[in-house]
């Protein structure tokens, strides 16, 4: 089962060519906007029970030391 999700990706990516030529700019950019935001919302519901389980400030305060790490990072980049 695991070699079948892994093999999933790659013949995803190689299906998606044939589309992504037709799309605009926009398009591809709200797309990848969507599967960034997935990603963060997989890892925020990971994180932040973890994080209240633990019971500790300090995991608190390192999760929100990264995202305004990252937030940084993105102004940087778009400047």
């Amino acid at each position: 089962m695991a070699i079948a999700v892994a093999l999933a990706t790659p013949l995803g990516a190689v299906l998606s060519l044939a589309f992504i030529g037709s799309l605009s700019e926009a398009t591809v950019g709200l797309l990848l906007a969507m599967a960034g935001g997935t990603f963060l919302y997989i890892a925020a519901s990971d994180l932040i029970p973890e994080t209240h389980e633990k019971g500790g400030i300090l995991n608190a305060l390192f999760l929100l030391l990264g995202v305004l790490c990252l937030f940084s990072l993105s102004k940087m980049i778009t400047v």
